[in-house]
């Protein structure tokens, strides 16, 4: 029932995609920032520190976005307000 309920919601299909798909955007920025910190090609250290908090923090709440719409759908009714 929860597999047919989750894939005849098209809005949470699409919600979840796009959670998805911004997630992996942090993390490739996150992988690049890195390999940048190995050749010290494009960014200063300070900036580079800055950047990597804020893709971490990106992928973090993508996460729990999508932990929060899963938890929403596989709830009772009275939590689906």
């Amino acid at each position: 029932m929860l597999r047919a309920k989750a894939f005849l919601n098209t809005s949470f299909m699409k919600d979840n995609w796009i959670l998805l798909l911004l997630a992996c955007f942090f993390f490739l920025v996150y992988a690049s920032i890195k390999l940048n910190e190995m050749f010290g090609i494009l960014l200063e250290e300070n900036s580079s520190e800055f950047l990597q908090e804020i893709t971490i923090l990106g992928v973090l709440t993508c996460s729990v976005l999508s932990q929060y719409k899963w938890f929403k759908l596989t709830s009772p009714a009275k939590y689906n307000r």
